[in-house]
């Protein structure tokens, strides 16, 4: 579940840097404002992503020194994995949440790319079976913090509305309903199952990866 070729590894990631950062180029461009983009999960996703995959292409560059075949140089994944999570959780919201009030072609375009290219780069390029399970539970303090963020926010910025009419990204967490605190629970219940998917999976695939390479066959190694 890894491509063993560091060029071809190194080729793919600068198409993924490519089409991530055009696409979230593309999407602040038509939007009113950078600091209405910022409160956006996605974007704070995407741009933690961009900074690792641009480390992790320069790492590549340097790792081709080994020569081409071989597994390449990766991310740290007790880190990763969750921004992984997080991008999905961000592209997520947005298809269920923001969809109606931002239909626009930009919108769609660069939440699609939230959703692809984090999953290919993990699946592809990445080791799998390095991370734990409590990073889960440890990775709560971005949602956390996140909260916090958008709540002091408006009593800085009480005239920034967003598109859904709200001084909110998204309408759930407006505190003018019974049910806010629900949908904060929910919020954060969502984050931390949705991490703790990634890593289960994570975990599956590198037990697949041990049994299939202890085949007679030995096709793997």
């Amino acid at each position: 579940m890894i491509v063993r070729n560091r060029l071809i590894a190194l080729l793919a990631r600068i198409v993924e840097f490519a089409l991530l950062s055009s696409g979230l180029a593309i999407f602040l461009s038509q939007t009113p404002s950078f600091g209405q983009a910022f409160c956006l999960i996605s974007t704070q996703s995407c741009l933690v992503f961009l900074l690792f995959l641009f480390v992790v292409i320069v790492a590549n560059i340097i790792d081709l020194r080994r020569g081409i075949k071989g597994i390449a140089a990766g991310m740290y994944m007790r880190l990763a994995l969750p921004v992984f999570a997080f991008c999905m959780l961000g592209s997520l919201l947005y298809f269920i949440f923001g969809l109606p009030t931002d239909p626009s072609l930009d919108a769609v375009l660069f939440h699609s790319l939230m959703f692809g290219v984090p999953i290919l780069e993990w699946m592809c390029f990445e080791e799998k079976g390095t991370v734990r399970y409590y990073t889960a539970f440890s990775s709560l303090c971005y949602p956390i913090i996140y909260l916090l963020f958008i709540y002091i926010r408006p009593y800085i910025f009480p005239e920034s509305i967003f598109s859904n009419g709200t001084a909110y990204p998204y309408w759930f967490f407006a505190p003018d309903s019974a049910l806010t605190w629900l949908y904060i629970f929910l919020f954060l219940l969502f984050s931390y199952l949705l991490v703790l998917l990634y890593v289960w999976i994570n975990s599956a695939l590198s037990l697949y990866k041990q049994r299939f390479a202890s085949l007679p066959s030995g096709r793997i190694r």
